[in-house]
């Protein structure tokens, strides 16, 4: 009987060791995951590059533009046309650098703004001006240009996806001899409702 009992010792030892390693590896494939979800966060929250400011800040100015009403009444400023500009970079807060890819290029623009861009271009290009400055000076001629963070983007993706797709082989080998290994609840359906033979 104490045979018996020692084999069945033995077998559950090496059931035990087994189970510890497949949840061993199963730890590293999430936690290089975890590594390659930061590196994502990063690409995309990196500043924007300097050719990119320029086409946001074009874009941000157009838009303010359009967006006028003309029906409302404009005060003109007193203010010379050459502080114009720099005067209103300040005003309406305007930040460029450390971006995500989606964010406007202006907080707090309002009709003002769109007023001065439609009906006074010296002013418009003088504000351009101030703004693609405060680009320069923000740190943007060091930013990831969108090609750039587009293909970055992509590339990680397809890395998280492929890990993503091994950790579910992983779990899905264990059920097969018993072992239960639970899925992260934020697990991709690309991977968890993929065919066998599609992982």
């Amino acid at each position: 009987m104490s045979k018996i009992i020692d084999k069945l010792a033995a077998t559950l030892q090496r059931n035990k060791i087994a189970v510890g390693s497949i949840r061993s590896d199963l730890d590293a494939i999430r936690e290089q995951r975890a590594a390659l979800v930061l590196e994502r966060s990063a690409v995309e929250n990196a500043r924007i590059d300097h050719e990119e400011a320029v086409v946001r800040i074009d874009a941000m100015l157009d838009a303010a533009a359009r967006g006028v009403d003309w029906s409302d009444s404009l005060l003109v400023s007193a203010t010379p046309v050459s502080n114009l500009g720099e005067r209103f970079a300040e005003l309406f807060s305007i930040t460029v650098m450390g971006l995500p890819s989606g964010a406007t290029v202006v907080r707090g623009a309002d009709k003002t703004l769109g007023a001065i861009c439609a009906f006074i271009p010296a002013a418009r290009a003088s504000m351009r001006e101030a703004l693609i400055a405060r680009a320069s000076a923000a740190g943007t001629r060091n930013g990831i240009s969108a090609v750039d963070r587009a293909k970055k983007l992509a590339d990680l993706d397809a890395e998280i996806l492929t890990l993503e797709r091994a950790e579910e082989r992983y779990i899905r080998t264990a059920a097969e001899v018993g072992i239960r290994l639970a899925r992260r609840a934020d697990a991709a359906a690309a991977a968890f409702l993929a065919h066998d033979e599609d992982l």
